[in-house]
């Protein structure tokens, strides 16, 4: 049991420095999204030779920034959410409602990942590229919807054992 736990404890310290280094990469893409355009007006308007790549780059960009950072959002808390009714509520019932709200978005987003790695995995397999004039090619961009929903079905499935653990420890209720 004891090494069990141990394993548990490993498995979760990697899901949490994995989804902590996404968030802290996911930072620094608006950074670069806006030195990219910056950059193409000024090639574009004053040597009149833009970047023929930059507009499915800041795309791509724009989807990783959404997807990766969602798992750290729904870790720490931080998703948008109404606590009208909510914190009036006792904390069993407050605890009862989060479990049963993480397991349909495992649901949810398990049926993300799994349509979007079917996806990537055909258009890896057909060698499918974009219809921009940058033929990116269009499997490593649909892995980020992967990579981010994937660690989010973790971090959700991780709150389920918190929010369980929380319930059957009244010790742990105090922390």
């Amino acid at each position: 049991m004891i090494l069990l736990l141990r394993i548990a404890r490993r498995l979760v310290l990697i899901i949490e420095t994995i989804n902590h280094w996404l968030a802290s990469a996911t930072a620094l893409i608006p950074i670069m999204m806006t030195i990219l355009v910056t950059v193409n007006v000024l090639l574009r308007y004053v040597f009149r030779n833009p970047i023929s790549f930059e507009y499915e780059t800041v795309q791509v960009m724009l989807l990783g920034s959404l997807w990766l950072p969602q798992a750290y959002i729904f870790s720490k808390e931080k998703a948008l959410k109404v606590e009208l009714f909510f914190s009036k509520l006792s904390f069993k019932a407050q605890t009862i409602i989060k479990i049963f709200n993480n397991i349909i978005g495992i649901f949810y987003f398990a049926m993300i990942t799994i349509a979007c790695w079917k996806m990537a995995i055909y258009s890896f397999e057909i060698g499918s590229r974009s219809v921009h004039l940058s033929r990116f090619p269009m499997g490593p961009q649909q892995l980020l919807v992967v990579i981010g929903s994937g660690l989010l079905c973790l971090i959700l499935f991780l709150r389920i054992a918190h929010n369980v653990v929380s319930l059957v420890d009244t010790k742990y209720k105090q922390r």
